[in-house]
C-alpha cells in the first residue's frame, strides 16, 4: 500500500512540474487602451521552422483573441520585436525513454515593445521549459507564445489607471521606463 502512495505522489509530483514559463521585466512601459501591436520574430537560435510557424500561428490567434494585432499598415502600432536567444527541443523518444535525463526543452526570448519611430519603450525576457517526459514541443511553443501576449496585454490593461508614456516628459522619466505600478503576475 505504501508503494502505491509513492508511485502516485511521484506521478502527480511529474504532472505538476511538467511545464513552466518564467518572465522577468527589464524595461516597464505604458500604452493607451485603444493601442495596437504588430510584431517580428528573429531566430537566432535556429528554432525549426514549423515551430516558427506555431509560434506565429499562436502569437497572432492570440492577439487577435485580445484584438491587440494591428491591421497590416497601421502607422500607429507599436512593434513587438520576439528574439529567440535558445530553442531546444529533446527528441521525441528520447523524451519517452530517458525523461528528465535526456535534458530539458527551452525556449528563451527577450521581446522588445517599439514604437513606430523605433524608439524602445520596454522590453522583457520570457523563458518557457519543459524538464520532463510529459508534455509536448507545441504545447511548450503555445504556451510561451501566451505568455509574451499576456505580458503585452497586462501592461495594456494595467494603463488605464496610469497616464500614457507621452503624456510624462521623457526627460523626467524614471531610469526603470517610468514604470511606478506592478501588473498582476509580476
Amino acid at each position: 500500500m505504501k508503494g502505491i502512495r509513492v508511485t502516485v505522489a511521484a506521478i502527480a509530483l511529474a504532472a505538476l512540474s511538467a511545464c513552466s514559463t518564467t518572465s522577468v521585466m527589464h524595461a516597464g512601459y505604458r500604452v493607451a487602451e485603444a493601442q495596437t501591436f504588430s510584431y517580428e520574430i528573429t531566430n537566432t537560435s535556429e528554432m525549426s521552422v514549423a515551430g516558427l510557424a506555431l509560434l506565429r500561428d499562436s502569437l497572432d490567434q492570440q492577439l487577435s483573441d485580445r484584438r491587440l494585432l494591428a491591421v497590416n499598415g497601421d502607422p500607429e502600432a507599436l512593434k513587438v520585436d520576439v528574439r529567440i536567444n535558445n530553442y531546444y527541443m529533446r527528441n521525441g523518444a528520447a523524451r519517452f525513454l530517458v525523461g528528465i535525463m535526456a535534458g530539458r526543452d527551452n525556449i528563451r526570448s527577450t521581446v522588445k515593445v517599439l514604437r513606430a519611430d523605433g524608439q524602445q519603450m520596454g522590453h522583457f525576457e520570457v523563458e518557457s521549459y519543459n524538464a520532463t517526459a510529459l508534455g509536448t514541443s507545441s504545447g511548450l511553443v503555445e504556451k510561451h507564445a501566451k505568455e509574451i501576449v499576456d505580458r503585452v496585454a497586462a501592461l495594456k490593461s494595467a494603463s488605464a489607471t496610469a497616464p500614457a508614456l507621452g503624456a510624462v516628459p521623457a526627460v523626467t522619466q524614471p531610469p526603470n521606463g517610468g514604470m511606478k505600478w506592478k501588473p498582476k503576475g509580476f
